[in-house]
């Protein structure tokens, strides 16, 4: 694993650290054979040392300032671009799934089949993890999905709302992807003070 250090402004409290960021992977992966002999030692140093950089500066966008504990603002600019952009493919995934859904009812069983499938795939995640387990959390995703699947196959003409209500329910939770960025960056970097 590489390391580098970078200088880190504050946008908040306008204070200048070191930064240095561990945990890279080594640039000279990235950079063949056939590249180092076209660019030549120094070039190829040169190449490995700007991708370096790079995964440094990706890294110092989920940076929280040591001094008056700020988020990043370009973190947050990025994690609600791509809150958005999530958001949005959802919503229109759903919404064409509920129109198919209103002319052909079973095809809603995805969402529940769906929703159960995350919930397992999260369940062995966690577990591999070596994390704890939600029971409540768990129990209520099921219970949940069994309630859907129970309301497209008694009430088939209202299996339309099944994807409508997984649009509305993406768009109020909080993704943990959005914590882990902030939490990997805080491991990763060490601030000279």
């Amino acid at each position: 694993m590489a390391r580098l250090t970078l200088p880190f402004d504050c946008p908040a409290c306008q204070a200048e650290t070191g930064a240095e960021v561990s945990g890279l992977s080594d640039p000279a992966q990235y950079v063949d054979a056939k590249t180092r002999a076209i660019l030549g030692a120094a070039g190829a140093a040169d190449l490995e040392q700007s991708i370096l950089r790079q995964q440094a500066q990706r890294t110092l966008r989920y940076a929280t300032c040591p001094r008056c504990g700020a988020q990043n603002p370009e973190g947050l600019a990025h994690q609600a671009r791509e809150r958005w952009y999530n958001r949005l493919i959802a919503a229109g995934l759903g919404t064409a799934l509920a129109v198919w859904a209103f002319f052909s009812p079973r095809v809603a069983l995805v969402v529940p089949g769906l929703s159960v499938l995350l919930t397992l795939v999260m369940l062995v995640h966690r577990r591999r993890e070596g994390l704890s387990t939600p029971w409540k959390v768990l129990a209520a995703r099921f219970a949940i999905g069994a309630a859907l699947t129970a309301l497209v196959i008694l009430v088939p003409r209202a299996a339309f709302v099944v994807p409508l209500l997984s649009i509305v329910d993406g768009m109020r939770s909080k993704q943990p992807e959005e914590d882990r960025a902030w939490a990997e960056a805080a491991r990763a970097i060490r601030f000279e003070t």
